[in-house]
């Protein structure tokens, strides 16, 4: 082909991909596409690409479903374990426990808040219970200030099903005034329940100074499931300061508080001398009462060293302190004749 006639077609062949090209970038627009273009305005540019939550995999095992979560928390996906406790992902009832007791056990790699919400997301029942108790026994005590917050932000209707017991240890950390505040949003049942935890972290604590103003503050009446708070609290200031204890019961003005108080006071004196421990339960005013830790002392004397307590249980000075129905009732419950 002659050269000229070579360069002829080529320079065509340009002309013609150009305008083909000027096509596609600037595509031809009527007028009516044109004023649509005003009016919507090009959406901005994406400059990052979230990824999406993975979904879990079909449940097989405990196991398995474990292991998925461990994946996606390693992958910085903490909330990943709620995905397993929706209601489509189809667990059944005693799976979800059998996952949320898994989950407790690796609670030092979980976000305590997504385990909260994860445990109330269960029907009521013991096991929740148990679960709930377990997980704020540990978050109060790793940090109690972070533990609270939680609490504080619950609905009142949410607190009055909730446990409060284990709670003590860490929140008895806190200034008193703030405990309190809390405290000023649950209901009687509440109030005992966090009672008793704190009472029940004296011991451990080392020092009930904060804790007894907390107590003072919370000012519950011995009645149903706070009975235990004032015989818990008893024992504990009584092992670490038996003086300290035995003021503390003489200031108390109260008559059914007082005698709660006593029988913790005298729980721990019967540890190592059985008999003192009753000879302090008779100081006791309200028979009920009385009765009820006479029966708690004898039980453990009889539990540790039978001999000793079957033989003072038959002797006059028993005759003298319990009535002849509460001997014949310890006899009987050893298999023994009643001894009038």
């Amino acid at each position: 082909m002659p050269s000229t006639l070579r360069t002829l077609l080529t320079t065509a062949l340009c002309a013609m991909l150009g305008a083909v090209m000027g096509s596609w970038k600037q595509p031809a627009q009527n007028p009516e596409s044109a004023k649509s273009s005003e009016a919507s305005p090009a959406p901005a540019a994406v400059t990052s690409v979230k990824e999406l939550p993975s979904k879990p995999p079909p449940f097989v095992s405990v196991t398995a479903s474990m292991e998925w979560v461990k994946r996606q928390m390693e992958k910085g996906d903490f909330e990943a374990a709620e995905l397993l406790f929706r209601q489509e992902a189809g667990l059944t009832l005693e799976q979800r426990l059998d996952m949320a007791e898994q989950l407790l056990r690796n609670y030092r790699r979980m976000e305590p808040r997504v385990l909260a919400r994860l445990l109330l997301s269960l029907p009521e029942g013991d096991a929740r219970s148990r679960m709930l108790n377990q997980l704020f026994f540990q978050w109060a005590s790793d940090d109690a200030d972070d533990a609270m917050r939680c609490l504080e932000g619950m609905p009142a209707e949410q607190l009055k099903k909730f446990p409060l017991h284990n709670t003590g240890l860490g929140l008895s950390r806190l200034p008193a005034e703030r405990v309190l505040a809390f405290a000023a949003k649950l209901d009687d049942r509440g109030r005992a329940f966090l009672a008793e935890g704190l009472a029940g972290s004296v011991d451990e604590l080392g020092s009930w100074s904060n804790t007894s103003a907390m107590l003072a503050g919370l000012n519950l009446k011995p009645d149903g499931e706070a009975v235990s708070t004032e015989w818990v609290l008893a024992v504990n200031m009584t092992r670490l300061a038996p003086a300290e204890a035995e003021a503390y019961i003489a200031a108390e003005s109260d008559p059914a508080r007082r005698a709660e108080l006593l029988g913790g006071y005298a729980w721990i004196a019967g540890v190592d001398d059985p008999v003192r421990g009753i000879l302090l339960d008779a100081q006791i005013e309200s028979g009920k009462m009385r009765e009820g830790h006479f029966r708690r002392h004898v039980n453990a004397w009889l539990s540790t060293d039978r001999a000793a307590a079957l033989a003072w249980l038959r002797g006059d000075e028993a005759a003298q302190i319990l009535s002849p129905e509460q001997r014949a009732a310890f006899f009987r419950s050893n298999g023994l004749e009643v001894v009038r």
